[in-house]
C-alpha cells in the first residue's frame, strides 16, 4: 500500500455495531459512509442495550459512542461482558477509566502519568468559602476560568476575572464546576487521534470578545498547515489517547501565546466533527471504518505483518518522528520506497541550498541546552558528566546529519560544517571523555554515538579511530565485573554496549569487519545483563538485543523468550507494541508516536 491511504480489502465477514443514543450529522455519515464501503454496519441505539438479548446479535466490532453508561441499566456490566469475549471494543476506557468523562480526572490521570506534558491545575471546591480561600492564596489567580467537570462544546464555560464577578457564583456553582487558571491564548487547537494515530488539527478561534474558542459557540475552524506546529499537537495527543486507551478521540491543546507553551486543556471521548472534517477536508467517517478493519485483522494475521502493514498505512502520521523511521527501514533494508520517503524529507533536514543548511547548523548551535537536556533526559546520574560537555548534544546532532547524508544522499557536509566548527573543537571533546571512563559510561549511547561519529567524520584517522578493545576492557571490569544495584545504571551501561555495536556499523549503513569477536564478547555480556535483570528492562532494550545480535551474527538465547513478549504486546487501540510488562510509570512509551523505536526495530528483526 506504500505511503498512500490506507484501503479498504472488502472483508465482508466483518460486522459493526455502532452504539449511539443520537442520531447527528456524525451518525449519519457513519452510516452513509459504511454503505459507500459495502461495511456491514448496524446503528444500535444505547437504550436498546437494556434488553439482554441483544448481546448475540452484536458484532464483531463495537464501536462505542456514548459517554454515558447507567449502571442501573445493566450496560456496564454489558461492556465488562463483550470485552471478555472478545469483541473488540473501541472506546472501552468508561470501563478501564471511569472517571475519564470528568476534566478533573482527566487533568490529574495525565499530569501523573505522562513526564513531557504540561497541564493545567484543575481545582474542585465543596463552597464559596473554599473558592475564595484559594484566590486570597493566589493558587488561583484572577483571570481564571469556571467550567462544568462533566460537559462539552464549551456550554457553561466563564471566565472570572475580577472579584465581583463571583457575586453570581451560588454555591451549586462551586460544587459542580472546575476552577483554572486562564491561559492567554488567541485559539485553541483540536486534534482527532483515531487508533492512537493523529489524524489532524485544526486551530479554534473564538468569536469576537468571546473567551471560548468551540466551533458550536460560534468560533471559526482553520487547519493547522505549520508541520512542527502539527507534530507537536501529534505527540501530546497521541499521548494523551493511549494514556487512556482510545481508540477514537478528540484532545484539546491550547497555547500560552506569551511564552508559546503547550498545555493539554481536555480530552472528548465522544468527540463530533463536522467542523473539524469542514477545515481539514478529511473524511473522518471513512478513517474510523478502516480502524475498524484494523482492528479486525488483529484476530487473523501475524504480529509481525500486522505492525508492519499498520507503519507502511500509517506512515505519513508519524510526525516528527518519519526520518527516525525510514533512516533505519532505509538503511537496513536498502528498499527504494525507504530512500523515496527520505528524499521527501531531504530539505527539513538539510535544507533546500548550502546556506539553508548552515542556518540549520547555526540554529542548533544556538539552541545548544535544547539538545543537551536530551542527553541526561531527567536521569540525574547522567547530568554532571554532561555538563562538563555544553556542546556535545549540539555536536552529535550536527555529526549525525552529516553520517545520515552520506549514508543515504552520498552528501560530505563537512566543508560547511568547518565553516562553523573546527576540528579541533570535535577533538577537545573526544580527548577529555576518554580522560575520564565514569564520564564514558555515563554517558552511554551518547558516548559511544560520538567516538564513532567522528571515526566517520575524520575517515578513521589515527586520532579518531574507536580503539574497541580499550573500550572492551572498560566494559569488562566496569560494566561486567561490577553489575550496579540501580536498574537506572543497569540500563544505562547496556544501552551503551548495544550503541557500541551500532555505531561500528555506522548505525546499519555496512557489516562490522573488523574485531568482529570483541563485538560478540560484548554482545554476550549484553545478553547476560538482559538475562539477569528480563523483567525490569523495556521491551525496546531486548528488541535492540536481537537487532545486534543479526548486527555481529551470532544467535540469541532469549530470543523466542522476546519474541513471545512482543506477541503480547499488542496495543489495546492498535497494531503496534507497547512496553507493557515492564511496569513503566511514565505512559509517554505506549502511545503511536512514543513507540516508533520499539517497533522499528521488531520490522528490523522480521526483515
Amino acid at each position: 500500500m506504500g505511503c498512500g491511504a490506507p484501503r479498504f480489502n472488502g472483508i465482508i465477514n466483518m460486522k459493526i455495531s455502532y452504539i449511539s443514543k443520537s442520531d447527528s450529522w456524525n451518525d449519519k455519515q457513519i452510516v452513509k459512509e459504511a454503505k459507500k464501503m459495502n461495511v456491514n454496519l448496524k446503528k444500535i441505539d444505547i437504550k436498546d442495550l437494556n434488553d439482554p438479548k441483544i448481546f448475540s446479535s452484536l458484532g464483531d466490532i463495537i464501536l462505542w459512542r456514548s459517554s454515558s453508561l447507567d449502571p442501573k441499566a445493566g450496560r456496564t456490566t454489558l461492556l465488562s461482558i463483550l470485552i471478555k469475549s472478545k469483541k473488540k471494543v473501541i472506546n472501552r476506557s468508561i470501563i478501564d477509566y471511569p472517571g475519564v468523562i470528568f476534566k478533573q480526572f482527566q487533568q490529574a490521570y495525565v499530569k501523573n502519568s505522562v513526564k513531557k506534558i504540561n497541564t493545567i491545575p484543575t481545582f474542585t471546591f465543596s463552597s464559596i468559602g473554599d473558592l475564595k480561600h484559594y484566590i486570597s492564596k493566589e493558587e488561583l489567580k484572577m483571570p481564571f476560568i469556571m467550567k462544568p467537570n462533566l460537559g462539552a462544546k464549551g456550554v457553561g464555560v466563564e471566565l472570572i476575572s475580577k472579584v465581583s464577578d463571583l457575586d453570581k457564583v451560588s454555591e451549586e456553582d462551586v460544587k459542580k464546576n472546575v476552577f483554572q487558571n486562564f491561559i492567554k491564548n488567541n485559539g485553541d487547537y483540536r486534534v482527532l487521534v483515531i487508533g492512537g494515530r493523529p489524524i489532524g488539527a485544526m486551530k479554534r478561534i473564538g468569536k469576537e470578545n468571546s473567551f471560548v474558542n468551540n466551533v458550536s459557540m460560534g468560533g471559526t475552524a482553520v487547519r493547522v498547515t505549520d508541520k512542527k506546529l502539527e507534530s507537536k499537537l501529534f505527540e501530546i495527543a497521541s499521548q494523551v489517547a493511549a494514556t487512556f486507551n482510545l481508540g477514537f478521540c478528540g484532545v484539546d491543546i491550547i497555547k500560552n501565546i506569551d511564552n508559546g507553551e503547550l498545555f493539554f486543556l481536555e480530552l472528548n471521548t465522544v468527540p463530533q466533527w463536522e467542523g473539524f472534517q469542514k477545515s481539514t477536508g478529511i473524511n473522518v467517517a471513512r478513517e474510523l471504518l478502516l480502524y475498524c478493519q484494523e482492528i479486525f485483522n488483529s484476530n487473523n494475521e501475524k504480529t509481525s505483518t500486522l505492525i508492519k502493514n499498520c507503519y507502511d498505512n500509517h506512515y505519513e502520521k508519524l510526525a516528527n518522528k518519519k526520518f527516525h523511521f525510514a533512516t533505519r527501514m532505509f538503511l537496513w533494508t536498502k528498499e527504494q520506497k525507504y530512500l523515496d520517503k527520505l528524499k521527501d524529507l531531504k530539505e527539513d533536514y538539510y535544507g533546500k541550498d548550502d546556506e539553508a543548511l548552515k542556518r540549520i547548523f547555526q540554529n542548533i548551535i544556538k539552541n545548544k541546552e535544547v539538545y543537551q537536556k536530551r542527553i541526561y533526559n531527567g536521569k540525574d546520574f547522567r547530568k554532571k558528566s554532561a555538563d562538563k560537555f555544553p556542546l556535545l548534544g549540539a555536536y552529535s546532532e550536527i555529526l549525525f546529519r552529516n553520517l545520515m547524508s552520506k549514508n543515504i544522499f552520498n552528501r560530505d557536509l563537512r566543508p560547511i560544517i568547518r565553516e562553523l566548527i573546527e576540528d579541533k573543537d570535535f577533538l577537545e571533546i573526544k580527548r577529555r571523555m576518554l580522560d575520564n571512563k565514569e564520564d564514558i559510561l555515563k554517558l552511554s549511547t551518547f558516548s559511544a554515538n560520538y567516538l564513532y561519529f567522528l571515526e566517520d567524520y575524520f575517515e578513521k584517522s589515527e586520532k579518531t579511530e574507536v580503539d574497541i578493545k580499550q573500550i572492551l576492557d572498560i566494559v569488562e571490569k566496569d560494566i561486567e565485573a561490577k553489575i550496579p544495584s540501580d536498574i537506572e545504571l543497569i540500563r544505562n551501561n547496556l544501552y551503551f554496549i548495544t550503541h557500541l555495536i551500532i555505531g561500528a556499523t555506522k548505525f546499519y549503513a555496512k557489516p562490522i569487519q573488523q574485531d568482529l569477536k570483541i563485538f560478540q564478547r560484548l554482545l554476550e555480556i549484553a545478553q547476560k545483563i538482559v538475562a539477569d535483570n528480563y523483567f525490569s528492562l523495556s521491551l525496546d532494550t531486548k528488541l535492540e538485543l536481537l537487532v545486534c545480535g543479526r548486527l555481529v551474527n551470532a544467535p540469541i538465547k532469549l530470543e523466542e523468550l522476546i519474541r513471545k513478549e512482543a506477541d503480547m504486546s499488542l496495543s489495546e487501540i492498535n497494531n503496534f507494541l507497547i512496553d507493557r510488562m515492564n511496569g513503566r510509570s511514565d505512559l509517554s512509551p505506549k502511545s503511536f508516536l512514543g513507540s516508533e523505536h520499539r517497533n522499528v526495530l521488531y520490522i528490523m528483526i522480521n526483515s
